[in-house]
This record gives C-alpha cells, sequence and structure tokens, in this order.
C-alpha cells in the first residue's frame, strides 16, 4: 500500500516514536513532538509549532492526535494525516490491550506503584519544560504576558473550565490585536529607526 511507503513511511514510524517513548500523554508529548517535528526534521517552524499546539487546543481531541493530524496534512495531504494519527495512537493502543491482558492482576503490587510514583515525577517535569519552552517563544510581547495573566486568574481563581477560559483569550487576543496592530508603513518607519540606533 502507498500508505506504508516512502514519505508516509517516515512520518507513521516518527510519530510511532514519539508514541511509544511518551509517557502522561497530553502535554508532557509536546516536548518530544517538538524534537522530532521542529529540532530533528524541520518539518514545521517553532512559530508553526505553537500555532499548532494552540488551535488543537480549542479542537476536541487529544493534543497530539490534533497536531499529528495538522502536521501529517502539512506533509503529505490526506494520506499523510492518516499515517501521523496512526503512528502517534498505535502505540497507547498497544500497551494498554498488554496492560489489560497480562500484567492488570500486577497493578497493585509494590514494583508498579513505585515505577507509576516514579512516572508521575516525570511527567511534571514534562510539563514544567512545556511551560518553560513556551514562555520563551510568548513572553516577548506585553499582549502575551497580559493574556497569560487573565488565564491564570479564570483558572485559578474563578474555576472557569479551560475550553472556556482559550475560548475568552483567543476571543480578546483578536480584538485587543486588532486594535494595537501598525500598518506596514508604520513598520517599515520603526524598522528603520531602529537600524539607525544600532548603526550608531
Amino acid at each position: 500500500m502507498q500508505l506504508f511507503c516512502g514519505a508516509y513511511l517516515k512520518i507513521f514510524a516518527t510519530f510511532f516514536r514519539i508514541g511509544i517513548f511518551t509517557f502522561g500523554g497530553g502535554y508532557s508529548m509536546i516536548p518530544l513532538i517538538k524534537r522530532e517535528i521542529v529540532d530533528n526534521h524541520h518539518w514545521v517552524s517553532m512559530k508553526e509549532f505553537m500555532e499548532i499546539i494552540a488551535v488543537g487546543q480549542t479542537a476536541p481531541g487529544a493534543v497530539a492526535v490534533n497536531t499529528a493530524t495538522f502536521v501529517g496534512y502539512k506533509m503529505a495531504r490526506y494520506r499523510g494525516a492518516v499515517a501521523a494519527v496512526l503512528g502517534v495512537s498505535l502505540p497507547s493502543f498497544l500497551v494498554i490491550l498488554a496492560i489489560a491482558t497480562f500484567l492488570l492482576r500486577f497493578f497493585n503490587t509494590p514494583i508498579f506503584t513505585a515505577f507509576f510514583k516514579g512516572a508521575a515525577g516525570a511527567v511534571v517535569a514534562l510539563l514544567a519544560q512545556v511551560s518553560f519552552i513556551f514562555s520563551k517563544e510568548i513572553f516577548v510581547e506585553k499582549l502575551s504576558i497580559i493574556l497569560t495573566g487573565v488565564a491564570l486568574v479564570a483558572l485559578l481563581w474563578l474555576k472557569l473550565h479551560p475550553l472556556l477560559v482559550i475560548l475568552i483569550c483567543s476571543g480578546l487576543g483578536f480584538w485587543l490585536g486588532n486594535k494595537t496592530r501598525i500598518s506596514p508603513e508604520d513598520s517599515l518607519i520603526e524598522e528603520g529607526e531602529r537600524r539607525g540606533k544600532e548603526k550608531k
């Protein structure tokens, strides 16, 4: 089948590797996804990657599956999207099937309890890494810092649903971004002034 040849196989293998080597799912998968598709293969830029994650969060489904769909489609259209989704989903299906079949009876043993405690600590570290990666890229504009503060207040103190917070911040970003957007002519003037200062 063409789906498992050439570029499709490479997309499948890349996302299969992401799926099989990532514990915790969700946001904990983002560092490995970034390493593979941004750093190693250069399929998308960091800016595109962050946009994909942002859009994926407003759509139903897991962030890894949504990201795989976007990247796979960009690389090889519909077949690329199918190959990417199969690759990222198959490892978890196989692992959970194996656990349900062979290991479920051992779940409450001290060895498995210790394993899951260790894995939970690693997941917390991965989530912290995600926050650090995103903050370096996002905290370069006042608007992004303000919206991050709004989101934290809405989540921690107002206890709003995460999807509602995403929609509110997206709407605020669109509205405030349009109000503060400068024209191309003004942008060129500012760029010229900046270069003049650098020469001095």
